[in-house]
């Protein structure tokens, strides 16, 4: 009952490596995660939907307000979709890994 593999997160499981998956005690371990990925990936999509209003939305009202092309607002508007979508992205990842 000592035997556990690589792949099995749990230490001391005694499942082997084809078994781990259906495994009650890997489930069980699993599940218990489950609640703190949820919250991270709430957290990850709260974190882009900030992230687009403060650098796209922002960029975009100072780019209308001024009278001269200024290339910093654009800037800031392209930097705001990048990390929104970086975040839109970890947040869906995470999402991905409860339900498998």
């Amino acid at each position: 009952m000592g035997f556990y593999t690589a792949s099995c997160k749990l230490k001391g499981c005694p499942a082997l490596l084809q078994h781990c998956k259906t495994s009650y005690l890997c489930r069980m371990d699993t599940n218990r995660n489950k609640p703190l990925r949820e919250a991270l990936s709430k957290y990850f999509f709260d974190l882009s939907k900030l992230a687009f209003v403060s650098f796209v939305l922002g960029g975009g009202v100072l780019f209308f307000q001024s009278s001269e092309l200024a290339i910093n607002y654009i800037l800031m508007a392209g930097f705001g979709v990048l990390v929104s979508g970086a975040f839109a992205i970890l947040a869906g990842l995470l999402i991905k890994n409860i339900e498998s």
